[in-house]
């Protein structure tokens, strides 16, 4: 029903701005926060949220010259993370989040202690 739609976008956009002035602490919370409230040419939200979780957990996921990392042993203590930045706290839903973005998992990059994302594009971005 469009009540409970309703309900749940404003619970979600509530959880998305106690993170946002959460992560504002460092420097790179600060630059999501501005990125989420740019007008014009906005960032999307998985991007910003994304960005977030790299500044706010840099051990377990990071961003490495348009990779994303996530070490592997790490998935499970990552969920609570994604569940603070998305509706589902899911790793196969960030995956799948990751895909739609096109993101693709890099097997000959990945070890058996890390798991690879590539988007060519973005390949060599610092």
């Amino acid at each position: 029903n469009r009540r409970g739609d309703a309900k749940a976008a404003l619970v979600h956009a509530k959880a998305r701005r106690r993170a946002i002035e959460a992560s504002a602490i460092s420097a790179g919370g600060k630059e999501a926060k501005r990125l989420l409230r740019s007008g014009g040419s906005k960032a999307p939200d998985f991007v910003v949220k994304l960005f977030c979780m790299f500044t706010e957990f840099p051990d377990l996921i990071y961003w490495d010259s348009g990779r994303v990392c996530v070490p592997r042993p790490e998935e499970k203590r990552l969920e609570p993370a994604l569940a603070k930045f998305f509706r589902t706290g899911k790793f196969s839903s960030f995956q799948r989040q990751l895909n739609n973005f096109g993101f693709r998992r890099a097997p000959a990059l990945s070890t058996p202690r890390l798991r690879v994302y590539i988007r060519e594009d973005l390949e060599g971005y610092p």
